[in-house]
């Protein structure tokens, strides 16, 4: 198979700080968010077109960052923000005004997976509007059990997989992953934050299993630009993978 190495079209998982208006929580484990200038360096330089900003965990529930890149951003960004199933119709209203189109949902690894999360998601089903998608973020096993519950919602979905964090055999629970893309609304997101190499064998693993399962259907991120600097060497073809996936998946205008 070839491999390319070629710059971000859509990078479509970035998050962002602005630790001088908006004061940052700790959170054990995460790396902190880039500044939102170095995403509008990115795109002012042509080396990326869009972006999907993302709500990092350290900011919470409190979207005022978010919004205030997407409205510095414009056109060229869409937002995941992380809505409590607590949040009014008003808040969702207003978080859609401004570009956000899909929640996120982060369950670690160690964390239970069961009712008490369906229960959960359940409740964003239906607060949210019908084209806001939601990203659950957690391991392949817990994704896997989701699946029979979350494959039959009129809702779209977007998995990404924790694995590279710590990588389990790519066995049941990927075939469980393939069900569910089968089933038409389950999309791909492969986010490789900076600390893990681009020839790590559990990237090739993932990345690997995605583009066989639903090629149409993978997004690509780079957590923190780190790996669009870097320029990843993914298998063709990346044009597929980089910009029309996530073009289209966002409503992002064609790229010249």
């Amino acid at each position: 198979m070839q491999h390319v190495a070629q710059p971000m079209v859509c990078d479509c998982h970035v998050e962002v700080m602005d630790a001088a208006r908006w004061q940052l929580a700790a959170v054990p484990g995460v790396a902190p968010p880039v500044p939102l200038r170095r995403v509008q360096r990115r795109l002012a330089g042509g080396r990326m077109a869009h972006v999907t900003l993302v709500q990092p965990q350290a900011y919470a529930g409190a979207h005022g960052c978010l919004l205030h890149a997407l409205a510095q951003l414009g056109g060229r960004a869409r937002g995941v923000a992380a809505v409590s199933p607590l949040d009014s119709p008003e808040e969702v209203a207003r978080l859609h005004d401004h570009g956000v189109r899909g929640t996120r949902v982060v369950c670690p690894p160690d964390a239970p997976c069961g009712p008490q999360l369906l229960a959960h998601i359940a409740v964003l089903h239906r607060l949210l509007p019908r084209c806001w998608h939601i990203e659950v973020a957690t391991s392949l096993g817990c994704l896997a059990a989701l699946a029979p519950a979350l494959a039959r919602l009129d809702r779209v979905f977007v998995a990404t997989p924790g694995v590279l964090s710590a990588p389990p055999p790519l066995g049941a629970e990927a075939q469980q992953l393939r069900w569910w893309l089968a089933m038409g609304n389950l999309y791909l997101k492969l986010v490789f934050a900076a600390r893990i190499p681009p020839g790590a064998s559990a990237a090739a693993a993932l990345l690997d299993f995605a583009l066989d399962a639903a090629l149409d259907r993978v997004l690509w991120g780079s957590g923190r630009l780190a790996q669009a600097r870097a320029g990843w060497r993914v298998p063709e073809p990346v044009a597929r993978i980089l910009d029309i996936n996530a073009r289209e998946f966002y409503g992002f205008p064609r790229t010249p």
